[in-house]
């Protein structure tokens, strides 16, 4: 694999560097998130083409890659109807409040502990941040505030 594929890996897990945070100390995060040991994550980090990266380093980074994604990919979708729905805002105002509430939930809590990524202090950020409770919860208070 090449190296910027693998870094921009890392980079998608890891997000942002905190401040005052150097590479080694943004790599020791995100090794730890990933499950990954530190010396394999430098490795991959700065590896060039050619290096040889294990198999199982590379399934870890792609499946917290995914998990990383999940959060954001949820956000889009959410303001992509925002946007449809604030054509006509006398019509839908209760759920245009609702999803607005929801993506600043969502956003406070992706981003919290985590400076922007995944790594929000817990491997299961992407289930707790949205999860069918939260989306629920979202639904149904649209569903009460609307006009009948």
């Amino acid at each position: 694999m090449e190296n910027s594929y693998i870094r921009s890996v890392i980079i998608l897990i890891g997000g942002a560097q905190l401040p005052g945070e150097n590479v080694k100390k943004y790599l020791a995060r995100v090794a730890l998130h990933t499950n990954i040991g530190y010396r394999s994550l430098c490795a991959a980090y700065y590896s060039k083409p050619g290096d040889y990266i294990s198999r199982n380093t590379l399934e870890k980074l792609e499946k917290a890659a995914q998990s990383a994604r999940r959060p954001n990919e949820l956000i889009a979708y959410t303001e992509y109807h925002l946007a449809v729905w604030e054509a006509d805002p006398a019509r839908y105002r209760p759920w245009i409040d609702a999803a607005r509430r929801f993506v600043g939930e969502l956003r406070r809590y992706h981003e919290g502990a985590g400076g922007g990524t995944a790594l929000a202090g817990s491997p299961d950020v992407g289930r707790r941040a949205h999860g069918t409770a939260a989306a629920s919860a979202v639904a149904a208070e649209a569903d009460a505030a609307a006009p009948a």
